[in-house]
């Protein structure tokens, strides 16, 4: 990880979802813990992201 990049843990709430047109949408952040509702839902590629510390609470980061 660069220097000087922190990394942001996700809230205990629902979160609303702005990507692959589903603005608006509700979703709770025990789903945003896991890589299948970002590779599933928002069609977001593994060979990109890494989605090692979601589980943990941690937003998905670039390869």
């Amino acid at each position: 990880m660069p220097t000087g990049t922190k990394r942001r843990k996700l809230r205990k709430q629902k979160r609303t979802s702005n990507a692959d047109g589903r603005e608006g949408e509700t979703v709770a952040a025990e789903t945003l813990k896991t890589p299948g509702y970002w590779t599933a839902t928002l069609n977001w590629d593994a060979d990109i992201w890494d989605f090692s510390g979601v589980s943990s609470g941690n937003w998905p980061t670039l390869k």
